[in-house]
């Protein structure tokens, strides 16, 4: 299942590749079936929240793999310099368990009526006049 793609993540600093894509991907499908979702109806493209939470987590994991690269914090002399990929995956972090508690199964699946692209959510009909 494709949750995400390469051409969804984009951030100025930290550069995902292939591999980072597919483990997030593959962490989405795990947590849709943790969640209970019925992994024949996943919902394609995802909803918003899920679709953020593949991005911070493939650029959280592309971060971890990267601290200790920063060739300006192993030049620098002071001591209170932190490693631009530890304080980037402290954020991605963050706003993954964040995104986490928000999710539901209802989340990651088609709705009957086609849904939302933002959510799952209640659809209200609307007549004028």
């Amino acid at each position: 299942m494709e949750f995400i793609t390469l051409d969804d993540v984009a951030d100025e600093i930290v550069e995902c590749n292939v591999n980072d894509i597919a483990q997030a991907n593959r962490y989405l499908l795990n947590l849709a079936r943790r969640l209970g979702a019925d992994v024949a109806r996943l919902r394609t493209p995802p909803v918003y929240t899920v679709e953020r939470l593949g991005i911070a987590y493939a650029l959280y994991i592309c971060c971890v793999r990267s601290i200790g690269k920063d060739n300006l914090v192993s030049l620098d002399t002071e001591s209170t310099r932190n490693d631009i990929y530890a304080q980037k995956a402290r954020f991605f972090k963050a706003e993954i368990d964040s995104l986490v508690k928000e999710l539901t199964a209802a989340d990651f699946e088609k709705t009957q009526g086609g849904g939302s692209s933002f959510g799952s959510g209640v659809c209200v009909p609307v007549r004028r006049g």
